[in-house]
């Protein structure tokens, strides 16, 4: 069992798209009265922000896993700068975390033992974009980044039986945090009745952090289930997904989504135990990453007065052909829901009343 104890203070600038971020800019600056009227009409003076999070977590019960101190404190920054069509976006955020196990332990990690200890991370993201205005109706965009994941406290610490996924857990003290370089571009349309948009990324992620088997297996009261670790391996995850919406008549309005990622590890892996009565055999691993989801999308219909509305829709999802270790196909589905309600407007309240139901057709999927 973990119980979590979370402190979490936030101090921002907000967006410098809004006008409350143009306040902020100046207000929160040390200058003089006139300076920040100056910074808060400049339009190339950007936000700012900065975060931070403490949490005292507590383990017990059959798990091994020790109780930790969680520190995390980040500061980021946003600037945009306007040149008639073309915008330029830029931001830059630092992070430090530093996790304090309270009482001492060890992991068994290929063989060997490793004493669980305190971690200390550092990191710098940044990204950079331009978007570049085509007329009023077409807008055509593009951003690189790196980004930065720290190892989260359960993958470098865990030590104990997962219920839910029917396998034992294990951290790894010794874990790198994951590096991410990216690129995107994206087409935005918009139309007097229609609007669209279309995007594309690839990422190269280095140190990718994965649950694997490393070929071991782990007996407990409810049989033998597989001993999953969390180890460092290099993907690469690229997609595609855009979305439209069109302005049929005055109340009727249809909307439309569609989302594609493929990802796969770029580096060879332990093959997995698998187990017949006494006897275990061993598979090789999965070339793609867990959680990674089918061609999905939706497809609506909107109907808005403004005194009721009301609307149908179908999500849909392409069979999953592409699994992880130990996940399973599914066969494609699409799902039929639809909602109904009324505004009833009450002195200078606003009340809304919605009916919604999901799955009309009661599918499994």
């Amino acid at each position: 069992a973990t119980l979590v104890v979370i402190v979490d203070l936030t101090v921002t600038g907000m967006l410098h798209m809004d006008g409350l971020a143009d306040a902020a800019d100046g207000l929160l600056c040390h200058a003089t009265a006139d300076d920040r009227l100056r910074i808060m009409r400049a339009p190339d003076v950007g936000a700012f922000g900065v975060h931070g999070r403490y949490r005292d977590i507590h383990t017990g019960g059959s798990l091994r896993t020790p109780s930790t101190d969680d520190y995390a404190l980040a500061a980021f920054g946003v600037e945009e700068l306007n040149f008639g069509a073309l915008r330029l976006q830029g931001g830059a955020r630092f992070d430090y975390t530093r996790y304090l196990p309270r009482e001492r332990a060890t992991i068994t990690i290929g063989g060997r033992q490793v004493e669980v200890r305190p971690r200390t991370f550092n990191a710098l993201s940044a990204s950079i974009g331009a978007l570049y205005a085509f007329g009023s109706r077409v807008r055509l965009g593009a951003s690189a980044s790196r980004a930065f994941r720290t190892p989260d406290f359960n993958e470098l610490y865990s030590d104990g039986p997962h219920l839910a996924a029917n396998s034992y857990d294990v951290g790894d003290p010794e874990l790198r945090p994951e590096v991410g370089l990216g690129a995107d571009v994206f087409v935005r349309v918009t139309g007097e009745t229609y609007r669209g948009e279309i995007a594309a990324f690839h990422n190269s992620l280095s140190d990718f952090i994965a649950p694997a088997s490393r070929g071991r297996v782990e007996r407990g009261t409810q049989g033998t289930v597989p001993r999953l670790q969390y180890t460092n391996t290099d993907a690469v995850l690229r997609g595609v997904e855009g979305d439209m919406e069109w302005s049929l008549t005055g109340s009727l309005v249809a909307e439309l989504t569609v989302s594609y990622v493929a990802g796969r590890f770029t580096e060879a892996r332990d093959s997995i135990p698998i187990f017949d009565g006494t006897d275990t055999t061993f598979v090789a691993s999965s070339r793609y990453p867990p959680l990674i989801p089918p061609l999905h999308g939706s497809f609506a219909m909107r109907f808005e007065r403004p005194r009721f509305f009301g609307g149908a829709h179908v999500a849909f999802a392409d069979a999953q052909r592409r699994l992880g270790d130990f996940e399973t196909a599914t066969p494609g589905y699409a799902v039929i829901g639809a909602s109904a309600g009324v505004r009833l407007l009450t002195g200078a309240q606003l009340h809304a009343f919605t009916l919604r139901v999901e799955n009309i057709t009661d599918r499994v999927y």
